[in-house]
């Protein structure tokens, strides 16, 4: 009965000493791991922002590739940040939210391209949002605003050679005006050429614009007059 107490007593003592080096040995390997401020600081800014939202309308994060960038960034944030944080005490949504910071942060310096935002800024587009067509328009716009620029700075007298080479490649462009009429042989003619696709651009630009406006309009009414 004593050789059994005695070997059971040895037993709790080796189990212990095993705990506490293994305890040891995760300290010291969490000293010797060296700050990343870039993750620190990333972490603590999407917990901040995060920890305002509820968590449905929070951003899908994509997955990931496994590789051995991730795996080191993984091991930074299990063993270095999520210490500080996560308490014993702590609630359930809090831990939530630190784990999903976590798995963001992570994909964020994995190289994913995600920002801070949620799924109700996605719904609420922003005022000052243009349709594809509209930006279309508007570059085609001031492309030929910039030609015209140009042809004018070379009617009234002005050269050089990049202002030689961009009159060059609006004369080879724009050498035929309609397909009904003969081929601009003039100056005047390349820039009255440019001022009417202007005219077009611009009136198309504005009948586009009132058109959308309109069924923006219509489904507004509709809309309120359901409610």
């Amino acid at each position: 009965m004593t050789s059994v107490l005695q070997y059971t007593n040895i037993t709790q003592e080796l189990n212990d000493n095993r705990s506490d080096q293994s305890r040891a040995n995760t300290d010291t390997h969490t000293q010797n791991i060296q700050r990343n401020c870039e993750i620190d600081e990333l972490f603590a800014q999407t917990l901040q922002f995060y920890s305002e939202t509820h968590p449905t309308s929070r951003c899908y994060i994509p997955k990931q590739r496994t590789s051995k960038k991730l795996a080191n960034i993984v091991d930074y944030i299990n063993q270095v940040i999520l210490p500080d944080y996560v308490i014993r005490d702590i609630e359930f949504p809090e831990l939530q939210t630190i784990i999903y910071s976590a798995a963001w942060t992570a994909a964020k310096v994995n190289g994913s391209r995600i920002n801070l935002s949620s799924t109700q800024d996605r719904n609420n587009p922003r005022k000052d949002y243009k349709p594809k067509w509209q930006k279309r328009l508007e570059c085609k716009i001031d492309a030929i605003r910039a030609k015209l620029g140009r042809l004018t700075h070379y009617i009234q007298g002005h050269r050089s050679r990049k202002l030689e080479i961009e009159v060059n490649k609006i004369l080879r462009d724009y050498r035929i005006h309609t397909t009904h009429e003969a081929p601009n042989t003039h100056l005047a003619h390349y820039l009255d050429t440019l001022k009417q696709k202007l005219a077009v651009y611009k009136s198309r630009l504005n009948r586009y614009i009132k058109c959308t406006l309109r069924k923006t309009q219509n489904d507004l009414f509709h809309s309120n007059t359901k409610n």
